[in-house]
């Protein structure tokens, strides 16, 4: 499989082919993931929360359930406050899907059931921002990742 160079900082991984796919090590869940176009976009998005950031890997949740409109789903990338509180949740495409209104549709159902103060789109190429704004009940794109330390 040939993997992007996506546009977030570069990282080393683990990584190990076995006979029939190709592993990538999660230092958060502290194991070894088939490698997708997606894992791939996910594993550099935490490492650059962790490296350019500041959050502390024990703030990171990764595909934890949610359940959304009754349905039981999966996001990718949680942030948590001290308090446990959901501060940040990332949605990650693989870096070939193009980033469009179901993906950010996707986002925001989680982000209402978690109460998420920011949210993060990528596919590794683009990505988007967004806060909840609490006078307006809604969220807003902002211009940038939002300070997270």
């Amino acid at each position: 499989m040939e993997l992007a160079i996506l546009n977030l900082p570069s990282a080393r991984f683990r990584v190990k082919n076995t006979e029939n796919r190709t592993l990538i090590w999660d230092n958060i869940r502290k194991k070894y993931l088939a490698l997708t176009s997606e894992e791939w976009v996910r594993q550099h998005y935490v490492h650059y929360l962790i490296s350019q950031c500041g959050v502390r890997p024990q703030r990171i949740l990764l595909e934890k359930k949610v359940m959304t409109a009754m349905k039981a789903s999966r996001y990718d990338i949680a942030v948590v406050n001290n308090d446990h509180s959901i501060l940040l949740v990332v949605e990650c495409k693989a870096s070939e899907i193009t980033i469009n209104e179901d993906a950010i549709a996707q986002l925001l159902r989680y982000a209402y059931d978690l109460k998420s103060r920011y949210l993060a789109l990528t596919n590794g190429m683009q990505h988007y921002y967004f806060e909840w704004d609490s006078e307006k009940l809604e969220y807003h794109q902002i211009n940038a990742a939002p300070n997270l330390v």
